[in-house]
């Protein structure tokens, strides 16, 4: 599967999102409906997507002749408090997150990471400000 969801700790609504492989808008059909359940809960949500394995151009290039949106929208609740922690993607994804952050006011609601222990770290401290 080019793509899966694993709870870190379930009880604070931390996950990860691991990325493999070039996927097609079908391929992705049964990991949205895990996302959706997640989502449904109201609760903010602090999620670790590795991307170190994951052709993103590949990807993209097979899902823009689709209409359907990939992932839920979030409550505003959600928006204002989840946070997402990035491993992998180089200095691309580093520069966007900049620019994030910047159109943020300086919030920090995502950062890009080296390590997977780190990234969890911070996103564990995210969950118990809460």
């Amino acid at each position: 599967m080019p793509a899966e969801l694993d709870w870190l700790d379930k009880s604070r609504q931390i996950f990860a999102i691991r990325l493999y492989d070039p996927f097609s808008p079908l391929d992705i059909e049964g990991f949205q409906e895990e996302l959706i359940s997640v989502v449904e809960t109201q609760l903010p949500i602090y999620v670790l997507i590795d991307i170190r394995n994951f052709k993103a151009m590949e990807s993209l290039a097979r899902m823009t002749n689709t209409d359907r949106p990939y992932l839920p929208e979030l409550s505003p609740n959600q928006r204002e408090q989840s946070h997402l922690a990035v491993l992998g993607g180089g200095a691309l994804v580093k520069l966007i997150f900049g620019l994030v952050e910047n159109a943020a006011d300086g919030v920090e609601f995502i950062r890009q990471f080296e390590y997977e222990d780190e990234a969890y770290s911070w996103l564990s401290d995210c969950a118990m400000q809460v």
